[in-house]
């Protein structure tokens, strides 16, 4: 009797030590079965005078992570540029998610540029987001954290099927650059992985800025501008 209720009791713990990691992979693998992200609208407008910024280059994307390493990769890139109200739109979709990948918390992330303001980038962290957000009440001192989005948008986790965007609907100030330091720095922040193939658009854009700057406002703190603008002109 003693045998049998050891060979029990191992089997029974053999069975917890086997299951459990079987059962969570089998969630990794199964959910959530695809994403769905909501159509993303947002204003884009002038922190001094209050008019929208038409013409502004927008490029967003969606990461993935993969399980159980953590490597990451991008699966959507999508680009806009503001209209005439400032207004920029990223429609939505749905994708199958990949095998063994989940998408980020924060995505996605929307980087935003035009020559004469400063660049931002804004995700779904707002906590550490620096712009100046002028809608649906937004109260800079107490920006919401990620926890109060998880309780606030419910899905907004990793383990949902529909994607929520905080700054939907939302108008974003952004504040015009002043020198050409000022708009060097919005050069550098607003500096994009995979122009070529992914936003096109975009890196004309960003382009067009860094031909705008004058060659003698790069100083040797932006030796990389500097060198990119040199090869600008070389093949010219």
């Amino acid at each position: 009797m003693s045998r049998n209720r050891a060979s029990k009791k191992f089997l029974g713990c053999v069975a917890i030590v086997i299951g459990i990691p079987a059962l969570l992979l089998l969630y990794a693998v199964v959910w959530p079965p695809y994403y769905r992200q909501e159509t993303i609208r947002v204003r884009i407008v002038d922190s001094e005078t209050k008019k929208p910024i038409p013409g502004l280059a927008v490029v967003a994307q969606w990461w993935t992570s993969s399980v159980p390493f953590g490597v990451e990769s991008v699966m959507r890139t999508a680009e806009a540029t503001t209209n005439a109200e400032g207004v920029f739109e990223l429609r939505g979709w749905t994708k199958v998610r990949p095998f063994l990948r989940y998408l980020r918390d924060e995505d996605p992330k929307i980087t935003m540029y035009k020559y004469g303001y400063e660049s931002a980038t804004i995700s779904n962290r707002p906590a550490y987001v620096d712009v100046v957000d002028l809608g649906d009440g937004w109260q800079p001192v107490h920006p919401l954290k990620d926890d109060e989005m998880a309780e606030k948008y419910p899905g907004w986790r990793w383990h949902g099927i529909k994607r929520f965007f905080y700054w939907n609907r939302k108008t974003i100030a952004l504040k015009p650059t002043k020198n050409g330091e000022e708009a060097a720095l919005a050069l550098e922040g607003a500096q994009f992985d995979d122009w070529n193939h992914e936003a096109p658009h975009y890196r004309n854009v960003w382009n067009d800025g860094l031909r705008r700057l004058p060659l003698g406002e790069l100083t040797t703190l932006h030796a990389d501008l500097y060198d990119k603008r040199l090869a600008m002109e070389r093949n010219r």
